[in-house]
C-alpha cells in the first residue's frame, strides 16, 4: 500500500514539473514575441507577430481575454488580402465564441467585402445564419434556405429563428379571464391541487364574509374587513396566476432553448467552423 502510495505521488510529482516546464516554455514564447512586436518598426510585420502569437495563445488554450485583446490591437489594414480574410473570419467566430455578436457581424461582412473563396461556402452560410438569427430573421431566414438546398438537415435549426420570440402558454387568454371567476383554476391546471383547492376555498370564504357584513348591513366593516380580505386573497390569486404562468415560461423557453441547442451542436459536428492557422 505504502509502494502504491509512493508511485502515485512520484507520478503526480513529475507531471506537475512536467506542466511547469510547459508553461514556462510558452509564457517564455510569449514574451520572445511580444519584446519582437515591440522592437519591430515595419506595421506589416508588427501585425504578422501578433497573428503569430494569436496562434500560440490559441493552440495552448490560454486566457480567452488574452485572445481577444491580441485581436484589438491589430491594425488589419497591413495585412495582405489573404491574412486579411483570414484574420477577419477568425474574428467573426472569435467574437461569436465570446457572445459580441455584433463585432462578429462586423468582421464577417469585412471578410465578404474581400470575396474569399477559400472559406467553405456552407460552413459560410451557416456563421451568417447563426449570427442574424438573433437580429436580423430576413437575412436569417435567406441564409437557412441557401443551407437547406445544400443539405436538409439544417432544417433542424430554423428553431434559432424563432428561439428569442416571447414565450407563449396555450390558452393563456383563457386562463386569464377564467380565474376571474374561478380563482385557483391554473393551478389545477399545472396539477397544484392543493393550491388551486386553498385559492378557490379562500376566495369563496372571502366572498361570503363580505355578503354576510352586506346582508346585515355591517358597511363600515363591510369596507374596512372586506376590503383587506378581498385585496389579501382575490388579488393576491391573481399575482399568484402571473407568478406562475411567468415559471412556465421560463421552464417552456429553457426547455426549447435546451433543444435547439441540442440540434445546432450536432449540426456543428459536421460543420465545425475552425479558425484558421496563419
Amino acid at each position: 500500500m505504502l509502494r502504491t502510495i509512493t508511485i502515485i505521488c512520484c507520478f503526480s510529482l513529475s507531471l506537475n514539473v512536467l506542466f511547469s516546464q510547459q508553461n514556462n516554455t510558452i509564457q517564455n514564447k510569449l514574451l520572445e514575441i511580444e519584446l519582437s512586436i515591440f522592437n519591430e518598426v515595419d506595421s506589416s510585420l508588427k501585425a504578422e507577430l501578433i497573428l503569430e502569437k494569436i496562434n500560440l495563445l490559441s493552440a495552448n488554450n490560454l486566457d480567452f481575454s488574452a485572445i481577444i485583446n491580441e485581436y484589438e490591437r491589430i491594425d488589419f489594414e497591413f495585412l495582405n488580402d489573404s491574412l486579411k480574410a483570414k484574420f477577419f473570419w477568425n474574428a467573426a467566430l472569435i467574437y461569436y465564441f465570446n457572445d459580441d455578436i455584433y463585432t462578429s457581424i462586423y468582421y464577417q461582412k469585412k471578410n465578404e467585402e474581400l470575396r474569399f473563396v477559400q472559406i467553405d461556402s456552407t460552413k459560410n452560410y451557416l456563421l451568417k445564419f447563426i449570427l442574424y438569427s438573433k437580429y436580423n430573421l430576413e437575412i436569417a431566414l435567406k441564409h437557412l434556405n441557401e443551407l437547406i438546398q445544400i443539405d436538409s438537415n439544417f432544417q433542424c435549426i430554423e428553431c434559432l429563428t424563432t428561439l428569442y420570440n416571447d414565450e407563449k402558454i396555450k390558452g393563456e387568454k383563457f386562463y386569464k379571464y377564467s380565474s376571474l371567476i374561478l380563482p385557483g383554476i391554473y393551478s389545477f391546471h399545472n396539477k397544484e391541487y392543493l393550491k388551486g383547492i386553498t385559492s378557490l376555498s379562500l376566495n369563496v370564504a372571502t366572498f361570503l364574509v363580505i355578503r354576510n357584513l352586506y346582508m346585515q348591513q355591517l358597511y363600515f366593516n363591510l369596507f374596512t374587513w372586506g376590503g383587506n380580505l378581498l385585496s389579501k386573497f382575490y388579488i393576491g390569486n391573481r399575482t399568484l396566476l402571473s407568478k406562475q404562468m411567468n415559471e412556465n415560461k421560463i421552464k417552456h423557453k429553457k426547455k426549447r432553448t435546451e433543444n435547439c441547442t441540442l440540434e445546432l451542436n450536432s449540426i456543428l459536428e459536421k460543420y465545425t467552423l475552425d479558425l484558421f492557422i496563419f
